[in-house]
């Protein structure tokens, strides 16, 4: 995850030295695999149909249903929130493969790839006045709120070489990343329109 802060996207971060040094105890382990159901954490993947949104009629009744425009800024929201999905995934795969090889280093570094995820929330602002998506924007807002303050947390307890904080902190955050499976299929389908939206913005 390389884009930064700047850019209204997560950052990331090297881990720093004292996190390499821990090998996460088996107790922690155990504990991470059983939150996450016996497996480490895993995302739906980009769904390949049933897009979000309502449709309205061509206005001539002869070109079938369309896709109603987004208004505002809804598209460039989704677009960055989209790009931001893939940073996400990827952070959610190396937080599994630390959890999966017994590294604090690679947990941190993941979970710091995490922290900062509240500079996604401008974008979130730019699809709430949208009506269909205002259910989506709140339940977005609230799975990245809980990631960016879990991930921090992990972070925190990692450097402090706390291993019931690591295990509460971590659970935690994979509790939260929960949150974000629940509504990353709704961010899909959006994202899945924003070719079509481009067009009726054009027109």
């Amino acid at each position: 995850m390389t884009p930064g802060r700047d850019r209204g996207h997560p950052r990331s971060r090297r881990p720093g030295p004292a996190a390499a040094r821990f090998a996460v105890p088996v107790a922690i382990v155990g504990a991470l695999v059983a939150a996450c159901g016996g497996t480490p954490p895993s995302l739906p993947g980009l769904p390949t149909s049933s897009p979000a949104g309502s449709v309205s009629q061509s206005p001539d009744g002869s070109g079938g249903p369309r896709p109603t425009a987004w208004t505002g800024n809804a598209a460039l929201g989704i677009e960055a929130l989209g790009l931001a999905d893939g940073q996400i995934l990827e952070a959610l795969a190396d937080l599994g493969q630390g959890i999966a090889s017994e590294d604090l280093g690679v947990i941190r570094t993941a979970a710091e790839g995490l922290a900062g995820l509240d500079v996604l929330l401008p974008n979130v602002e730019k699809i709430r006045p949208f009506a269909p998506m205002a259910p989506f924007a709140d339940q977005y807002e609230a799975a990245i709120t809980a990631i960016d303050a879990a991930a921090q947390d992990v972070v925190d307890a990692i450097d402090a070489q706390d291993p019931a904080a690591i295990t509460t902190t971590t659970q935690a955050l994979v509790d939260a990343l929960g949150r974000y499976s629940a509504v990353q299929p709704q961010l899909a389908a959006f994202v899945e329109q924003l070719p079509e939206q481009r067009r009726l913005l054009l027109r």
